[in-house]
C-alpha cells in the first residue's frame, strides 16, 4: 500500500529538526545539505514549508534516468536511488519538477526521499506532527471530504 508524507504547513514552525534528522540518518552526521527535506522559510510573513520529493506516479525523474538508477520500491511506495547504478550525469535532477533530488559532490551521485524505508524520520522527529506518514488513499478521501463540506452544510444544517 503506497503511503506518503503530507505537510500542514500551518503547523510548521521552521525548527529544521526534519533536516538535521534525515541527514543523520542518510549520512551518519548532522549535514542539513545532504538532508532530503528542506524547511523553505519567508522570515517576514513567519512562515515555513518543507518540501521533499512527492514520490509521484509517472515519476520525471525515473523517467529521465537512462541506467534505471531509480527504481520504485514496492513495499514503501518510495522511488529510491541506487548508487551503484546511478553515473552522476544529473539527468533525474533537472526533470524533477519540484527540485527534490540532491547531489552529492564527493561521491558523484544523487540522492533523494526514500521514506526512510518506510518509517521517515522526519514525521517521527517533528514536535507539532506538521509532518506525516499516511496512506494515499487517505489523502484523496480528506480532500474530497473537505471539498463536499461546505455544500452539505450549506444543505443540511
Amino acid at each position: 500500500m503506497d503511503r506518503l508524507i503530507v505537510v500542514d504547513v500551518e503547523k510548521c514552525t521552521g525548527c529544521r529538526l526534519c533536516e538535521l534528522m534525515c541527514s543523520l540518518h542518510h549520512e551518519g552526521s548532522v549535514r542539513p545539505s545532504y538532508s532530503r527535506i528542506h524547511a523553505i522559510s519567508w522570515d517576514e510573513e513567519g512562515v515555513s514549508v518543507p518540501v521533499l520529493c512527492s514520490q509521484c506516479d509517472d515519476a520525471p525523474c525515473v523517467a529521465a534516468c537512462r541506467y534505471e538508477a531509480l527504481w520504485r520500491d514496492p513495499s514503501t511506495g518510495a522511488i529510491v536511488a541506487m548508487e551503484d547504478r546511478c553515473i552522476g550525469c544529473k539527468m533525474c535532477i533537472v526533470a524533477c519538477p519540484y527540485g527534490c533530488m540532491g547531489y552529492d559532490k564527493s561521491r558523484h551521485k544523487v540522492f533523494k526521499c526514500d521514506l526512510c524505508g518506510g518509517e521517515p524520520e522526519c514525521c517521527r522527529i517533528c514536535p507539532t506532527d506538521a509532518l506525516r506518514f499516511i496512506r494515499s488513499e487517505k489523502t484523496a478521501i480528506d480532500r474530497k471530504r473537505s471539498f463536499a463540506s461546505p455544500i452539505f452544510r450549506q444543505y443540511f444544517h
